[in-house]
C-alpha cells in the first residue's frame, strides 16, 4: 500500500543567493590583491601571509558551496 501523505515537501532554504556569491567573490579578490601587494612590497611576514591564505582558503570553500547550490 502506498503512502497517504498529501502534503507537499518543504523546501529548505540552504541555497545562497547570487548576490551573496558575488559579495563573497569580491571579498576574496580584494583579500588576494592586498596579500599580493603586501608580499611584493615586503611588508608582510611569512606567518601573516600563511594566515591570510588560510582565511582565503575557507572563503573559497564557501564560494564553492554557493556555486554548487546554484
Amino acid at each position: 500500500m502506498g503512502s497517504k501523505k498529501t502534503a507537499k515537501r518543504k523546501v529548505t532554504d540552504k541555497r545562497g543567493s547570487l548576490s551573496e556569491l558575488r559579495k563573497l567573490t569580491r571579498k576574496a579578490q580584494k583579500e588576494v590583491a592586498e596579500l599580493l601587494a603586501d608580499e611584493q612590497a615586503g611588508t608582510i611576514t611569512r606567518t601573516e601571509l600563511h594566515t591570510g591564505l588560510e582565511c582565503l582558503k575557507q572563503e573559497l570553500h564557501m564560494i564553492g558551496i554557493f556555486q554548487h547550490s546554484l
